[in-house]
């Protein structure tokens, strides 16, 4: 065998085995878990959540008042606002929206039955090929929160 061909041969098997080894660890952790997803989706749900209180509680302090976030935001309660609070409440969009697309990804890949081999199988499965995707989400979560604090340091100066 030409020693090329011998390295593909040898990084597909590779591949291989590393995709059953994830495909196997990941099996077990969902047919062990109590609510059928991954720890890694858990916790990534459970700082997007924070984030979103954190930035709801941002929104409040800047309109000045106690209401609801999702009250607030017309032009004419932002068009006062200095340029660093207008950031800030774009940003605070934006974590929102993440943090429901996160939810909804996680909720879409659990699984009712965590008890179930097949269905874990198949939940494991799903979680390797969809894993570049909640790569994304936690991407962008860090970068929301890099903003977040960057424009919070500039607006205190």
């Amino acid at each position: 065998m030409e020693p090329i061909a011998a390295l593909g041969v040898a990084s597909n098997v590779i591949q291989i085995a590393d995709f059953t080894a994830r495909l196997i660890s990941n099996t077990k952790e969902i047919y062990h878990s109590t609510d059928g997803t991954l720890q890694a989706h858990r916790s990534l749900q459970q700082a997007a959540e924070k984030l979103q209180d954190l930035s709801n509680e941002l929104q409040r302090k800047i309109a000045g008042c106690r209401t609801s976030p999702s009250n607030f935001g017309s032009y004419s309660q932002q068009r006062n606002l200095s340029t660093s609070d207008k950031q800030l409440l774009q940003l605070t969009e934006e974590a929102r929206d993440l943090t429901k697309a996160i939810h909804d990804a996680i909720r879409k890949s659990a699984i009712k039955n965590s008890k179930s081999k097949w269905l874990s199988i198949r939940q494991a499965l799903r979680a390797v090929w969809t894993q570049k995707e909640f790569s994304d989400f936690e991407e962008k979560l860090n970068r929301i929160q890099k903003n977040i604090d960057t424009v919070t340091l500039v607006s205190i100066r």
